[in-house]
């Protein structure tokens, strides 16, 4: 994918219940867990709030496994 697309250098795949995937260019690739808090009332909007707290982490400095 990373050939295909010279300009991206991130790819996130979230797995819902089994926690996310992570791609990129500069570090290996790794899964992180999902983090449970109970149980589930309604997931509408889960995947954008991962991903804008994900982007949000990255802006800040922290690193891949971090965010």
């Amino acid at each position: 994918m990373f050939a295909r697309y010279s300009r991206l250098r991130i790819v996130i795949e979230t797995r819902g219940k089994k926690g996310c995937a992570v791609s990129s260019r500069t570090e290996p690739f790794f899964e992180s867990p999902a983090v449970s808090f109970g149980p589930a009332v309604d997931t509408v909007g889960a995947g954008d709030s991962f991903s804008a707290a994900f982007v949000a982490s990255i802006l800040k400095g922290g690193s891949l496994r971090e965010a």
